[in-house]
C-alpha cells in the first residue's frame, strides 16, 4: 500500500511541469537539524525565546493558555522576520461544544480548571490563528496548516 501511494506522488510529481525556483531551494538549505532542534526548544520553553521584545519563554501552549497566545505572537514575529506579513487572528470557542476526550486523557472541562480557571463552562473563550501573507506574482495560493 505504501509503495502504490509513493508511487502515485512520484507519478504526480513527474507529470506537473515545476520549475526550478532558486528562493525555494534557499529556504529549503536553510532547514537542517540544528533550526530544527532550536525551533522545538523555543516552542517548548527550554530556551527563553523574545516577544514583542520582551524576553519570554513558552512552557505551555494548550489551547486555552495563555501559552497558545504567546505562541501564536512568537510565530508571527518569526514570520515578520522572514518578511512575511503576518497576524494573530482570534476565534472564539463555544466550551460546550468540545465534549471528546483530548490525547492527554483530560476532558476540556478538567483542562480549562487546570489551565484557566477564568474560563467559564458556557463563555466562549478566544483561540488564535497565525495568518501569513507572502504576496506573489499570481493568485497562486498555498495554505500551510
Amino acid at each position: 500500500m505504501i509503495s502504490s501511494v509513493y508511487m502515485a506522488v512520484v507519478s504526480i510529481l513527474f507529470s506537473v511541469n515545476i520549475e526550478f525556483d532558486q528562493d525555494i531551494f534557499v529556504l529549503m538549505n536553510r532547514v537542517d537539524t540544528d533550526t530544527i532542534l532550536q525551533t522545538i526548544s523555543d516552542i517548548s520553553g527550554e530556551q527563553a525565546v523574545t516577544i514583542g521584545g520582551v524576553p519570554d519563554s513558552i512552557p505551555c501552549r494548550y489551547a486555552i493558555t495563555e501559552g497558545a497566545h504567546k505562541a501564536a505572537r512568537w510565530l508571527a514575529e518569526q514570520l515578520e522576520a522572514e518578511g512575511i506579513q503576518a497576524e494573530v487572528v482570534g476565534f472564539e470557542v463555544d466550551p460546550s461544544s468540545i465534549g471528546q476526550e483530548l490525547p492527554i486523557g483530560t476532558t476540556a472541562e478538567e483542562l480549562k480548571t487546570v489551565f484557566n480557571p477564568s474560563i467559564s463552562a458556557t463563555k466562549p473563550y478566544t483561540m488564535w490563528n497565525v495568518v501569513g501573507t507572502l504576496p506573489g506574482d499570481d493568485s497562486l495560493e498555498v495554505l500551510l496548516t
